[in-house]
């Protein structure tokens, strides 16, 4: 076979190199694959479409082309039916292998929930009780049934389902269905609100009258809201279901930050009147200053939350009056690779209230219409140190807060008893969290967690405040995994 011009299609050449027999015969296929190639895409898969070398491919390269040919040809020649069945054992076998390979495709899409969707779970089984101290009916808030001791060994569970969705990869479509049995055990919070864990859930319905009930085993809708950059540092976050816990720029403890949460108090930074996971309809914006990785950088969020944003009403509730239950919620700080400080407020309208505390200290701002004039302002200032290599040494997670209560006295008759939601002026709150074997693998991790609950500091006359020095040690009551949202 005499020499081949250089300028000739690589494919031809592979093709023409590869087929056995006389050189009329690689002439003429040569010619046949020349003018089929002028017709399609030139080279055929080659980047340039000119011979690189003289060196020949072998039979599966030239049919690997050939089929290449085949599936961009409109017509069927004398000429390429010659080529198809010079080739057409390898041609057989690659048909072959590429129907193995869609059928492990379509296999894997099956079985893939979606292209865009992840679904991850969380179970906590708890095992456990609490027990009293003192004068039962004089310290426990009432002595009504509901308000018993509960010092019976109790064995529950809590199971979250989470979806993220993206749609884009930088946007999140967040939904969580949640369900627990929770409402009967002690570490709901009843009677003492202290005792709740993070974990105690129990979904409720809505009965006759607009009044709740617990449903226990039943699957709830806990959380759904979409997330979205509108540039590199802002991000806006939207949603009928949300807490404005989850437009945080920085979250300042890293207590519990592999998940191993044990008393919810421990899961509002110090400051239950500020961080008080109030939810409903959001509307949320979070900024976060762009640097290299493992440098410092400021961060800042606000966001509205109308707790009964649901109605249309107005007198019920709904968006931007005087019924909406509004947490408006502003959070600015610094985050560095081994501590971060924030500072935060909440402003909260009538019939909001600060998520834990005692029953003065968390009372709901006014027992009157929520579009009353009453209102709290609330003040949180949180962070944590972590040292840069994990061991025995502890983190440290603080946290203080205070609020100040304009209450609507015309809503209450009047005199008043000393523990009436009128007395009720200021509150306190603080934390300190001491975590060793943090970022261990095997989760040894053991906590002191000094604390002092919302409590009311400045009534008509003062009561004595709170203070708990709970030592906890996971493994025996809890067993627990990394989670987004608490």
């Amino acid at each position: 076979m005499g020499a081949i011009p250089r300028a000739l299609p690589a494919s031809i050449v592979a093709l023409a190199l590869a087929i056995t027999g006389a050189p009329a015969k690689v002439q003429a296929e040569t010619t046949a694959l020349e003018a089929l190639l002028e017709r399609q895409d030139r080279g055929a898969g080659f980047t340039d479409g000119r011979v690189a070398d003289r060196s020949p491919l072998g039979r599966w390269e030239a049919a690997a082309l050939l089929q290449s040919c085949l599936a961009r040809s409109p017509t069927v020649t004398d000429a390429l039916l010659r080529l198809v069945e010079e080739f057409a054992p390898e041609l057989k076998q690659l048909q072959g292998r590429m129907a193995e390979l869609e059928g492990r495709l379509a296999q894997l899409e099956a079985t893939a929930f979606s292209t865009t969707t992840t679904l991850s779970g969380e179970s906590h089984f708890v095992l456990g009780g609490t027990a009293y101290g003192g004068d039962v009916a004089t310290n426990l808030p009432g002595t009504n049934p509901g308000n018993a001791p509960r010092n019976g060994v109790s064995f529950n569970y809590e199971l979250r389902l989470i979806f993220q969705t993206s749609f884009t990869g930088k946007d999140l479509l967040y939904t969580r269905l949640r369900s627990g049995n929770f409402n009967a055990s002690a570490f709901d919070g009843t009677p003492v609100r202290l005792s709740k864990i993070d974990a105690a859930f129990s979904p409720t319905v809505t009965v006759a009258g607009g009044g709740s009930q617990a449903a226990e085993n039943g699957v709830r809708l806990d959380r759904l809201f979409y997330r979205f950059p509108i540039s590199r540092q802002v991000t806006l976050q939207v949603g009928p279901l949300s807490r404005n816990n989850d437009t945080l720029a920085i979250f300042p403890s890293v207590y519990g930050n592999r998940g191993d949460r044990v008393l919810e108090f421990f899961t509002f930074y110090g400051a239950p009147a500020v961080y008080n996971k109030a939810t409903g309809v959001t509307l949320g914006a979070i900024w976060m200053q762009q640097k290299p990785k493992g440098r410092g950088r400021w961060g800042g969020s606000l966001s509205y939350v109308a707790q009964r944003g649901r109605f249309g009403e107005p007198s019920a509730g709904g968006l931007f009056n005087g019924n909406s239950g509004a947490n408006l919620t502003a959070q600015v700080g610094y985050q560095a690779p081994q501590w971060a400080l924030a500072a935060a407020i909440r402003n909260g309208q009538a019939d909001t209230r600060a998520n834990v505390g005692t029953s003065l200290g968390s009372a709901i701002l006014a027992a009157g219409e929520p579009g009353s004039a009453a209102f709290s302002l609330n003040l949180a200032i949180s962070g944590y140190w972590q040292p840069l290599h994990s061991g025995w040494f502890p983190s440290i997670s603080a946290g203080w807060g205070s609020s100040w209560i304009r209450q609507n006295a015309e809503a209450f008759p009047t005199p008043q008893p000393l523990n009436a939601l009128t007395n009720v002026r200021a509150s306190r709150s603080w934390s300190l969290a001491f975590a060793a074997g943090e970022r261990s693998d095997h989760g040894d991790t053991s906590r002191l967690l000094p604390e002092s609950p919302l409590r009311s500091t400045d009534p008509k006359r003062r009561r004595r405040p709170e203070c708990r020095w709970p030592f906890q040690r996971p493994g025996s009551a809890v067993a627990d995994h990394d989670q987004v949202l608490s």
